[in-house]
């Protein structure tokens, strides 16, 4: 086989920033929703 091909692994990382950003988003909108009407 050749020494410059690379391994293939499952996206962990990149599944972990997605769920996090997911996440951030999420309560970041809840938050948001609550405290708007406190704002106004």
């Amino acid at each position: 086989m050749n020494s410059t091909s690379q391994e293939r692994k499952p996206p962990y990382i990149m599944l972990a920033i997605l769920f996090v950003g997911a996440f951030v988003s999420f309560l970041n909108n809840s938050l948001l929703n609550v405290a708007l009407p406190w704002l106004i």
